[in-house]
């Protein structure tokens, strides 16, 4: 299996503790998108390497997914939607050949949220949807990992 990087955006930060979770479970490198506009960050953690940019993730400001070959991708749910944040993420990097897995939390329903960021990725290999209603437990996530085939 080759690197794996976990993308996440995170309001109230029930998103962060599924990404943190993930990052933990798998050894993957983490990237936060922040929301905040004036004070926002592109944060990303790596085992070894904590690196913070001020400014906020702009079309300008892409990260280098060349080196990964599985790509999570966290996000609330808003309105049967990933965030803006998110969706400008996904818009502005090519994911073509690489594995693309969505997760988000949300208080409701999903709706269709998972066919509206397949079509998204474009080229991408998209492996499915996680979706948490409630933070959980490292466990349930590795459950629902090993369901949709990612090791």
């Amino acid at each position: 299996m080759g690197k794996t990087l976990i993308v996440y955006h995170s309001v109230s930060g029930n998103t962060e503790k599924i990404a943190l979770g993930l990052s933990r479970l798998l050894e993957a490198d983490l990237v936060k998108i922040n929301d905040k506009e004036k004070s926002g960050s592109l944060l990303i953690k790596t085992p070894s390497i904590l690196l913070q940019w001020s400014g906020i993730l702009r079309k300008d400001q892409k990260i280098n997914i060349d080196a990964y070959e599985r790509i999570f991708i966290g996000s609330p749910c808003w309105g049967y939607r990933v965030t803006p944040q998110v969706k400008h993420f996904v818009e502005n990097h090519d994911f073509r050949g690489k594995e693309v897995l969505l997760f988000m939390t949300h208080g409701g329903d999903c709706g269709n949220s998972s066919d509206r960021f397949k079509a998204l990725i474009k080229d991408g290999i998209y492996l499915g949807m996680l979706d948490y209603q409630i933070s959980v437990e490292d466990k349930v996530v590795m459950k629902d990992l090993k369901r949709l085939g990612v090791k």
